[in-house]
């Protein structure tokens, strides 16, 4: 049987069984591979406020399938409300929930959604978003300079779990990274000298266009990007870049 990455050793920062799934299909492939999370959700308590932020909703956004945790406790009208999600997982997590789904964006996270949303009229329109707290406000400020209103709390925290896993990136050949956090939370716990040799030598693969832009603000210099965000479209990444250029 031809192994492609057989000589690779690869780093998968996705968390749960996505990121254990991706793990198994590099390894049958014949890649070493490390499965360590590099984000754990935590889901918050609804804010004090939440009867106000909930008045007269258009929209549900939905930037990941966590934040249906929230907005499975909100008092809206799954017949009234419609939901924008990012990515078709989140979107088909919400139709089993019975919420009345947009067609999925696929890619570019919370940016990618914006800019769909700004070709359409939302003047007036009510949005509300269950949000990481990592999540930028800003996001969605040109919505608002569009008419859109607003309204967005912080429904779940996302942590670090490197801090208590650590990883010895001398041994990878390249990293999977499924979010910007992912990125940020790998640097927060590696020593500067380690993370510069490791920007200048690991190839990144990252999930979509948001992603790779994170990976470029912090001068890495090997990022390739899945033409699908999905499992098989980082297996796809995996087999066009490792292999035909092996060595990074």
């Amino acid at each position: 049987m031809k192994r492609p990455l057989s000589g690779q050793s690869i780093l998968v920062t996705r968390p749960g069984e996505t990121g254990a799934e991706l793990a198994l299909m590099l390894e049958g492939l014949g890649a070493h591979v490390e499965h360590v999370a590099a984000i754990e959700i935590i889901q918050l308590p609804l804010p004090a406020n939440v009867t106000d932020l909930t008045a007269d909703v258009d929209f549900l956004i939905l930037s990941s399938a966590h934040g249906l945790g929230s907005a499975s406790h909100l008092a809206l009208s799954l017949a009234n409300v419609s939901v924008f999600a990012v990515g078709e997982k989140t979107a088909a997590s919400a139709r089993e929930q019975g919420w009345l789904v947009e067609p999925a964006h696929e890619g570019d996270g919370i940016g990618g959604l914006v800019e769909h949303l700004l070709t359409l009229d939302i003047q007036g329109k009510t949005f509300i978003w269950p949000r990481s707290t990592l999540a930028n406000d800003e996001a969605l400020k040109s919505l608002k300079n569009a008419g859109a209103i607003i309204r967005s709390f912080p429904a779940y925290e996302t942590k670090n779990p490197l801090v208590d896993h650590p990883v010895d990136l001398s041994q990878q050949t390249a990293i999977v990274f499924a979010s910007p956090s992912a990125v940020a939370h790998l640097e927060q716990v590696t020593a500067n000298e380690v993370l510069d040799e490791s920007r200048k030598r690991l190839r990144a693969l990252a999930i979509g266009k948001t992603t790779a832009h994170a990976l470029r603000e912090r001068n890495w210099s090997h990022i390739d990007v899945a033409a699908k965000p999905s499992n098989e479209g980082l297996l796809a990444l995996a087999l066009e870049y490792l292999t035909s250029n092996p060595h990074g």
